[in-house]
């Protein structure tokens, strides 16, 4: 399969082909001018200074060099997806503007990567290389395919796994009071809440018999991507001092998830009518995704 920024194979001929699934990386790896801040890195300078960072011992350095490089690396790999959520917008005929925000949502990831990188950077005393690709793998969603299938992709994405990570940054933010990775978390989360809002949105865009059509594979959208962020493995401290450079301990980031499904997730669903009374009911059993 071709890249797509080196005239790659369709979207259609992807499909046919199902070699879509495990998207190859490309040769683009960072952010433009034509994105969110106009080639700027971030809407506000990170702070050169940083006294907290004066007082890490070698330890908590080396827990915070690998959790913001492990997020650098994922961050990349969001790139990827988004380029296919604005492919399967752009064959769905969605709206011209949510397609524009998956673009944008490309080079944002772009710059989330170089962002978590450079904050890793901060913490070793030297400049790092970027972490080593990771390959994006496109859920199947067996039975579904055309419109379904692009339909699937972005609440999926969107909707769902974004608003996973709005609640994860949300709950970093609670613990991070370091002022370098303050700012940088702060960064994401803003982006991160319009990425969720695009898969919202476009569900919204659906008329009802399309809602009908999705409304059976909503348990399984928001149990997959449960289990995505519960089986990512994550250097997790219980060192509150690193607790305060953007890396929450795991028992928050559990609650912040079960608490996106239940406070964010449900009521977004049945704000289009749509029925949740299995994931009401999976919810009450704590959320098993074994």
């Amino acid at each position: 399969m071709r890249c797509k920024r080196c005239d790659r194979f369709n979207w259609r001929e992807r499909c046919e082909r199902r070699d879509w699934l495990r998207v190859a990386p490309h040769q683009v790896t960072s952010y433009g001018s034509a994105g969110r801040w106009g080639g700027r890195l971030t809407a506000r300078p990170l702070p050169a200074l940083d006294v907290e960072l004066d007082g890490l011992d070698d330890t908590q350095r080396g827990e915070l060099v690998a959790v913001w490089l492990g997020r650098a690396a994922r961050e990349r790999r969001v790139a990827d997806a988004f380029e296919v959520i604005r492919d399967a917008l752009t064959d769905l005929g969605a709206q011209a503007e949510l397609v524009t925000l998956a673009a944008r949502a490309v080079d944002d990831e772009y710059r989330h990567e170089e962002l978590s990188r450079q904050v890793a950077s901060r913490f070793a005393g030297q400049q790092l290389d970027p972490p080593p690709r990771l390959t994006l793998v496109v859920p199947d969603h067996p039975g579904a395919d055309g419109e379904l299938l692009h339909t699937l992709h972005v609440l999926g994405h969107c909707a769902m796994n974004e608003t996973f990570a709005s609640a994860f940054l949300e709950t970093s933010l609670a613990f991070t009071q370091a002022p370098l990775a303050r700012v940088a978390v702060l960064e994401l989360l803003s982006d991160e809440i319009e990425h969720a809002r695009l898969g919202w949105a476009h569900l919204g865009s659906l008329d009802d018999a399309r809602r009908r059509a999705v409304a059976p594979w909503l348990p399984s959208l928001v149990r997959a991507n449960l289990k995505m962020w519960r089986d990512t493995a994550r250097p997790y401290s219980a060192d509150p001092v690193v607790h305060r450079h953007g890396a929450p301990p795991a028992d928050a980031v559990e609650k912040a998830l079960l608490g996106a499904i239940s406070d964010l997730v449900i009521p977004g669903l049945e704000r289009f009518g749509l029925p949740t009374g299995p994931l009401h009911a999976w919810l009450a059993e704590g959320a098993p995704t074994e």
